[in-house]
């Protein structure tokens, strides 16, 4: 079983689960016809896809623009461009998170993802994983660990704003720009951080 390694309520590494749950999990498909469907729901941060599982066949959801909400344990998941996000917060501008991963090799101790020093190795990495079919299995070899990693977007007026720093944030929030580079500055803000973020947008 994966073991999380947890920084600032963050996970910073995962062994080997690039899924965001250690188990399939209950959920609700909710399609935009009104249909719904109750299976066992888990979410790839490698294929970026929501996956469920059928008789112990795992499947991505073949038409995810077709979704309105997945609810997994309380967590509710909407669709992106060709992804899907997790839904942060329920405010008029939603804070929105996506979900991917580093993948990286362990050879003579070293671990090389995404963040490490050759991108090549960890796109090689991600290749093997996936031609060697195990995109869609729980646990990885013992040779790839995966590195979970966040990205937040603001939905405001049906459109998607990356933030990545103070001054995105203040294109999407102009008429509270001072606030926002003031709360930033203050705080330390990590927009790498959940929390660091969710406190931000709670404000505005």
């Amino acid at each position: 079983m994966s073991t999380f390694i947890f920084a600032q309520g963050v996970p910073t590494a995962i062994l080997k689960s690039h899924y965001i749950f250690l188990a399939f999990k209950k959920g609700t498909v909710l399609l935009k016809s009104g249909a719904k469907q109750e299976v066992l729901l888990n979410y790839n941060s490698l294929t970026e896809e929501m996956i469920f599982e059928d008789n112990g066949t795992r499947l991505a959801l073949a038409e995810p623009q077709s979704v309105d909400t997945v609810f997994i344990q309380n967590r509710k998941f909407i669709p992106g461009n060709k992804m899907f996000y997790e839904v942060i917060t329920n405010t008029p501008v939603f804070l929105l998170a996506r979900h991917i991963c580093d993948v990286g090799t362990v050879a003579n101790g070293a671990n090389v993802g995404y963040g490490g020093t050759s991108q090549t190795a960890a796109a090689n990495a991600r290749s093997a994983v996936i031609s060697m079919g195990q995109r869609y299995d729980l646990q990885l070899p013992d040779d790839y660990v995966i590195t979970p990693t966040m990205e937040f977007v603001l939905r405001r007026y049906k459109t998607d704003f990356l933030i990545k720093n103070a001054k995105q944030v203040a294109k999407v929030f102009p008429e509270k720009s001072n606030d926002i580079k003031k709360f930033v500055k203050e705080n330390n803000t990590n927009f790498a951080i959940q929390e660091d973020v969710l406190k931000l947008i709670q404000i505005l």
